[in-house]
């Protein structure tokens, strides 16, 4: 399964909200990247099966990732059967010298 590009409608329907990481490319530009889990969600438990860092439990609102443990090595989106598991990027670039 590819990874899931959330529009921001989307973004709206993020249930627990989602785990941010932040990162510096090799060109100075910021890289936001926002991962998580949507409604979708019906908790079957296979991406807290495929989760190689323990990052994900099942709630009763369905899966729910934990930013501190998550790798983002993407083993919970690649088995998860309603493609509720994606991610939003933004990139602000590096500031230009003057």
């Amino acid at each position: 399964m590819d990874k899931k590009e959330l529009n921001s409608e989307s973004l709206e329907k993020v249930t627990g909200g989602f785990t941010t990481f932040t990162e510096t490319d090799k060109d100075g530009n910021t890289i936001i990247t926002k991962f998580g889990v949507i409604n979708l969600c019906s908790g079957c438990g296979e991406c807290e099966n495929a989760c190689p860092s323990g990052a994900i439990t099942i709630g009763p609102d369905g899966a729910e990732i934990d930013g501190d443990c998550c790798i983002l090595c993407w083993s919970c989106a690649d088995v998860c059967p309603l493609g509720s598991i994606g991610e939003k990027r933004i990139i602000i670039p590096a500031p230009t010298a003057e």
